[in-house]
């Protein structure tokens, strides 16, 4: 399957409020790092298999964060998976 007009939505919570504001980067997208606490990067297509790294910068520990993966399916389906964590 491969989807078409590819989000990916980078949303992060601070571990403290004070803590450093994480840097985002997709580096296979060639992507800019952005850092606004719900960052979205697009992308033409995603295929089954395709691997891509999220790479955080300057994360205070214990940093939560959801990436959000939307596209449409070659039926025209719109799709959309979220993934929760917490970085080290």
């Amino acid at each position: 399957m491969t989807l078409s007009g590819v989000t990916v939505l980078v949303t992060w919570t601070k571990s403290t409020a004070n803590g450093p504001n994480p840097y985002v980067w997709i580096p296979a997208w060639s992507t800019p790092q952005r850092s606004t606490g719900s960052d979205s990067f697009t992308r033409a297509s995603l295929a089954t298999g395709d691997l891509f790294d999220i790479e955080f910068f300057k994360a205070a520990p214990n940093s939560g964060y959801t990436v959000t993966i939307t596209g449409t399916t070659s039926g025209g389906q719109q799709v959309s998976r979220a993934f929760p964590g917490i970085l080290p």
